[in-house]
């Protein structure tokens, strides 16, 4: 299972993101559970094919979304989707795709033999996280 997870990330288009905690915002369970099933809902009257991630970023706990593409992720679609759930940025293959459609690349995908106290990704029972380079920001192309 973990080669098939790393074989996705590492080789394939995809976009993961949350509509839970809003504007970086901690919302009761109850509230990110019903900000998390309207997020599905649309997708699923999208016809979209995406699968249930579990993640904690800066101390906050969420569910979100994995959605394999055919394409690479434009980044004003990536920048679109954290704006809709009012999320700071959400990530791509390519890396973590801001409001504003910059950019701070991965330089790859670590996959972990368990899980860490924080930032990290959940999907299929395999624990990773993108090893962002916070030090370049690519802005988006005018």
């Amino acid at each position: 299972m973990q080669s098939e997870i790393t074989d996705l990330l590492n080789n394939d288009y995809w976009i993961i993101f949350s509509a839970q905690n809003p504007d970086a915002k901690k919302l009761s369970d109850v509230q990110n559970e019903i900000l998390h099933q309207d997020l599905i809902r649309k997708l699923a009257d999208q016809g979209r094919k995406y699968e249930e991630v579990y993640g904690r970023y800066a101390g906050n706990t969420e569910k979100g979304v994995f959605l394999k593409t055919l394409v690479p992720v434009d980044r004003q679609i990536a920048s679109s989707f954290a704006r809709q759930y009012g999320q700071e940025s959400v990530l791509t293959a390519e890396g973590l795709v801001y409001q504003d459609g910059s950019l701070h690349p991965s330089k790859g995908i670590v996959i972990l033999l368990s899980e860490p106290e924080d930032n990290f990704s959940l999907l299929r029972s395999t624990y990773f996280y993108s090893d962002i380079d916070f030090d370049r920001k690519v802005q988006e192309p005018q």
